[in-house]
């Protein structure tokens, strides 16, 4: 027979679960955003992944809040140098995308 205890640890593990699947699952929106942000601006994206760099709650559209997730990665252009580029999520939604100014660099062999 279920106690008490038992089923409120089973519904705190269900819930940290959810919430862990649930992050995953927003991680790979956000890749999928850079890949198609940093092909249109004729870039490469690096190790093909982001990174969290931070989280917080903020005012939902169509709840009282949600979490706004800021991810990291990197691109380059056609030389050695890394640059970082950002996408912002609410929820499930890309916010915003960013690029760090870079220089387009030409290798040349002379």
């Amino acid at each position: 027979m279920i106690t008490l205890e038992g089923l409120f640890v089973s519904v705190i593990i269900f819930l940290l679960a959810y919430a862990f699947w649930r992050h995953l699952g927003i991680g790979q929106i956000a890749l999928a955003a850079a890949k198609t942000y940093t092909e249109r601006q004729g870039v490469s994206l690096l190790d093909q992944s982001v990174h969290l760099q931070k989280i917080r709650l903020s005012k939902g559209r169509s709840s009282l809040f949600d979490l706004t997730r800021t991810y990291e990665f990197e691109f380059f252009t056609r030389g050695d140098k890394r640059y970082l580029g950002w996408v912002v999520m609410i929820g499930r939604k890309v916010k915003s995308l960013d690029l760090q100014p870079y220089v387009e660099e030409l290798n040349e062999i002379h």
